[in-house]
C-alpha cells in the first residue's frame, strides 16, 4: 500500500507477538495482492489491463471491495467512485507519477468518458468485465481501511479483544489501552509539512474506526494552484470545494475511509447532509474560511469515546 502499519495489543497469554505478526503480514500480502495499482500481477492490475470483451475471476477480498464501493457509490451520489483511476494517472497521482503541467483539455475529456461505475459489469458467474477499453479501477479510496479492517478481523480471530490497529493514519480500536483508559488518537492539523506530533484534535475511543482524508500532503502545485490528488468523479478536476480535511468514524473502518473521500467531493454543506443522514456515521469536516484561517464542523456524536 505504499505505506506503514502499526499495532498496540494486549495478548493473552497463549497467543505470541510472533504469532500476531505472523498473521497480520500474510492478511496484508493478501491484500496487496489483490488491489495493489502497483503489482502487475494483483487482480486489480489485471482487471486494468484488460480489454473490453474480457472477464476476470474476482478473489474473495476484492470482491468485498467492490461490493461495498457499489454501495458506497450510491450512498454518496457517485462522489465516491473507484473508476477514476484513468483521471487519477492523467494528473499525474498514479504509477507513473506526475508528469509536469495540467492536462490538456482534449485527453481529460478522453479520460471522463472511462470514468464511471456503470462501466463495470458483473455476469451471472460473478466475473468482473468493461463496457470499453480503458476502464480501469483505483482502491486507494477505500483499501487502506479494509486493510484496517481485515487486520482486526485476523486479531480477533487470535482472541484479541484489547487492540489498535493503524495503517497509514487508518484506525481501528476495540476495548482499552493496558491502563483501562480509552484508547487516544490524535487528528493531525491539516498543514502541508505538518509532523506527526501537530495534532488538531485527540479523540478517546473504545470501539470502532476513523479515516481521515485531505487535500494538504499530496498535492501539486502549477500556475499559482494547488491541484489535490483527489479527483471529481464528473468534472474530472482535482476537488475544488474548500474542504482541506474529514475525518470519518464508523464501524467500519473501509465505509469511513471511502466516506471522508466522499466529502472532499462533495463539500461542506452536501457532506454534511450525508453524514447527518445516516446510522451510525459522524464526522469532522474541515474547510477554508471566507477569510484567513479555517472553520470546522463536527456532528453531534463525533467526540463519543464509542460510536
Amino acid at each position: 500500500m505504499g505505506t506503514t502499519w502499526h499495532i498496540r495489543c494486549a495478548l493473552p497469554p497463549s497467543v505470541k507477538p510472533e504469532t500476531v505478526q505472523k498473521l497480520v503480514e500474510e492478511r496484508l500480502f493478501e491484500i496487496n495482492g489483490s488491489m495493489s495499482a502497483f503489482m502487475p500481477t494483483s487482480t486489480l492490475s489485471r482487471f486494468n489491463d484488460m480489454k473490453a470483451g474480457e472477464t476476470l475471476a474476482l478473489d474473495a477480498l476484492f470482491f468485498r471491495v467492490l461490493k461495498v464501493s457499489s454501495e458506497m457509490h450510491r450512498i454518496t451520489g457517485g462522489a465516491f467512485d473507484p473508476t477514476v483511476m484513468p483521471l487519477v494517472n492523467l494528473w499525474g497521482f498514479g504509477p507513473g507519477g506526475y508528469a509536469g503541467g495540467v492536462p490538456e483539455k482534449e485527453a481529460l475529456e478522453d479520460a471522463r468518458r472511462r470514468v464511471g461505475f456503470d462501466k463495470l459489469i458483473m455476469d451471472e458467474e460473478g466475473r468482473l468485465g468493461k463496457k470499453e477499453d480503458g476502464v480501469r479501477l483505483d482502491f486507494g479510496a477505500i483499501a487502506k481501511g479494509y486493510g484496517v479492517d481485515v487486520v482486526a478481523e485476523a486479531l480477533e480471530e487470535l482472541g484479541l479483544v484489547h487492540y489498535l490497529v493503524e495503517i497509514g493514519g487508518e484506525v481501528r480500536v476495540s476495548g482499552c489501552r493496558p491502563d483501562g483508559q480509552p484508547w487516544r488518537v490524535g487528528i493531525s492539523r491539516p498543514e502541508a509539512g505538518a509532523g506527526p506530533s501537530d495534532i488538531w484534535m485527540r479523540l478517546e475511543m473504545c470501539k470502532g474506526a476513523l479515516a481521515t482524508s485531505g487535500d494538504y500532503r499530496n498535492f501539486f502545485e502549477s500556475g499559482g494552484r494547488r491541484f489535490s490528488h483527489v479527483m471529481d468523479p464528473v468534472t474530472g478536476m482535482p476537488v475544488d470545494r474548500g474542504i482541506i480535511s474529514a475525518s470519518v468514524r464508523h464501524a467500519d473502518c473501509m465505509v469511513a475511509d471511502a466516506l471522508a473521500t466522499a466529502i472532499m467531493v462533495m463539500g461542506m454543506e452536501a457532506g454534511q447532509e450525508m453524514i447527518l443522514g445516516l446510522d451510525g456515521v459522524e464526522a469532522l469536516i474541515i474547510r477554508e474560511g471566507e477569510e484567513k484561517g479555517v472553520e470546522s464542523w463536527v456532528s453531534p456524536g463525533f467526540l463519543e469515546k464509542a460510536p
